[in-house]
């Protein structure tokens, strides 16, 4: 298991703060219907309201990961604190900075293939989208299934 509930239950609190000096520190970042905080070393995604779903990303992770890794791509441990997917967190490179589906890809040693992206959605994996998934120490992981 990744995490806990204290921590889960301080990542909503921040999230609830919004926008100050308290909750800066720990941000990641946000997406279409999350944010995302960095406490103690794991990633805590709290649920904003929009159409993205932390229970069918836990699943989606859990269902996935042993079908990734015959890709060599790994899936990050997850676990629910209530609403509240916790993440492993992974210090790397995005690859969305580098490949996208509409433009050219401009840094050939950090970019996904156009074969392992058609591979990855077929398994489960919906959106190659910036932020998404990471390099690191030259290993691919999904950090964005939902």
């Amino acid at each position: 298991m990744v995490g806990n509930a204290t921590d889960a239950a301080f990542a909503v609190a921040l999230y609830e703060a919004g926008d100050t000096d308290i909750a800066y520190p720990y941000f990641l970042g946000a997406g279409c219907s999350r944010h995302v905080y960095l406490v103690n070393g794991v990633a805590y995604k709290v649920n904003t309201g929009g159409f993205q779903d932390n229970e069918d990303e836990f699943h989606t992770a859990n269902h996935i990961r042993g079908i990734m890794a015959t890709f060599n791509v790994v899936v990050p441990e997850v676990s629910m604190f209530g609403d509240v997917l916790a993440m492993e967190y992974i210090d790397g490179e995005l690859t969305g900075e580098c490949w996208s589906p509409v433009d050219p890809c401009d840094c050939p040693d950090k970019c996904l293939s156009d074969g392992l992206v058609a591979n990855l959605t077929h398994f489960g994996w919906h959106d190659a989208a910036y932020g998404n998934a990471m390099w690191h120490e030259g290993t691919l992981y999904l950090i964005d299934l939902a």
